[in-house]
C-alpha cells in the first residue's frame, strides 16, 4: 500500500499559532516598539494573516503573558481644588451667553 507523503496544508489556526509564537519570541519587555510591531505585521502578511488579525494576535500575546500595561488614574482632588474647575466652567459659559446676548441686542 502506498501512502502519500504530501505535506498537509497548514490550517488558519496553525498559521496564527505559529505567528503568535513568533510574536512571543520578539517581545523583550512590557512595551512593544512601533518599529518592531511593523516588522511583525509584515511577517504576518507574508504568512497570509490579515493586518487586523495580526494586530489582535500581537495585542493578545503580551496580555496572555501578563505583560499588559496598567494605567493609574490620578487621585480625585479633595477640598478647595475640587470645586474650582466646575465653577470656572460655569462662569465661562455664563459669560459666553451674556456676550452673545449683548452682540444680538446691541
Amino acid at each position: 500500500m502506498l501512502v502519500s507523503r504530501k505535506p498537509a496544508k497548514a490550517t488558519e489556526a496553525d498559521v496564527s499559532a505559529e505567528f503568535a509564537d513568533a510574536v512571543a519570541q520578539a517581545i523583550d519587555g512590557p512595551v512593544l516598539r512601533y518599529s518592531q510591531r511593523q516588522v511583525l505585521v509584515r511577517e504576518a502578511e507574508r504568512r497570509g494573516i490579515g493586518r487586523f488579525e495580526a494586530n489582535l494576535i500581537i495585542a493578545a500575546v503580551p496580555h496572555q503573558r501578563g505583560l499588559g500595561q496598567e494605567y493609574e488614574l490620578p487621585p480625585v482632588p479633595v477640598g478647595v481644588m475640587g470645586w474650582v474647575g466646575p465653577v470656572l466652567t460655569f462662569v465661562g459659559v455664563q459669560a459666553a451667553i451674556l456676550m452673545g446676548a449683548w452682540w444680538v441686542l446691541r
